[in-house]
């Protein structure tokens, strides 16, 4: 599958890989259905706060590095916050 690295789920998903892996995706996807009752590419931005709630034990578990989970999380958070448009 491909997917528009646009979408909040792209985002996610490739921030993700960086600390997970390949795994990641069959990790967010099974938190996203399972937690979110919603398709993986439904989701939105407003959906992110529920999201990370589930993912923010998960990344605990698995990040040994304690500081690299706690970037990670910070680095999803920043996904919600819209961005200035130069110009």
């Amino acid at each position: 599958m491909t997917y528009e690295y646009s979408t909040i789920y792209s985002k996610v998903i490739r921030l993700t890989n960086e600390y997970l892996g390949l795994s990641s995706k069959q990790l967010i996807d099974r938190q996203i259905c399972n937690h979110l009752s919603k398709n993986p590419e439904d989701i939105t931005e407003s959906d992110l706060g529920n999201l990370l709630d589930w993912i923010r034990p998960m990344a605990c578990i698995l990040i040994e590095d304690k500081r690299r989970a706690s970037v990670f999380m910070r680095q999803l958070e920043c996904l919600a916050v819209p961005m200035p448009i130069a110009g």
